[in-house]
């Protein structure tokens, strides 16, 4: 039995969960999708101390919820689950990853800005929000402090790092460290 097995057998879970692996990436995804955290094998103590904080830290958010998304997240991914779970403060927002248009870094937080006009904020970090759609194809990081969806930029600019003109009509930097892998794709 392994550790989704093991939760399955719990009606309710009135807890959080830290899953450790040595190897498996779909588990570390569903995971991060989910709010719950991961440990790669050996364990490094300084990230079993920063997990324990994270979950100390998110006390409030509902563990049922928190187990549920990340089942479907496991379940979903095999047929097709095309939505990004985001972190809001009443519980998680699914988000279909191809209506995201850029997301832009504010510190701890990550701003998700989408086609039907609204703004997302979410709890997260841009690397977070990153490996939630590395998965996708036409996200590409462009910026310390942007990720694009590639179907959404109307226009590059030149110049030293350039920048992108996005179909809602905004501007994103590009950095001249992240200008070469951007060129691959056009």
């Amino acid at each position: 039995m392994n550790g989704f097995d093991m939760l399955e057998h719990f009606n309710e879970i009135p807890f959080s969960v830290i899953f450790t692996t040595s190897y498996d990436q779909y588990a570390i995804k569903a995971i991060r999708f989910s709010a719950l955290d991961y440990l790669l094998k050996p364990i490094d103590p300084k990230e079993l101390i920063a997990a324990v904080r994270k979950v100390q830290s998110q006390k409030n958010l509902p563990y049922a919820e928190q187990f549920q998304m990340l089942m479907n997240q496991v379940k979903h991914n095999e047929t097709g689950f095309h939505k990004i779970a985001v972190p809001t403060a009443e519980g998680f927002e699914l988000i279909p990853a191809d209506q995201l248009i850029r997301c832009e870094a504010n510190d701890n937080y990550t701003h998700l800005f989408l086609k039907n006009k609204t703004k997302i904020t979410a709890c997260r970090t841009l690397k977070d929000v990153e490996m939630q759609v590395q998965d996708f194809s036409f996200f590409l990081r462009v910026h310390h402090s942007f990720i694009v969806n590639l179907n959404e930029v109307t226009k590059y600019v030149r110049g030293e790092g350039g920048y992108l003109i996005m179909s809602d009509g905004s501007t994103v930097n590009v950095s001249r460290s992240r200008k070469e892998s951007l060129m691959k794709w056009f």
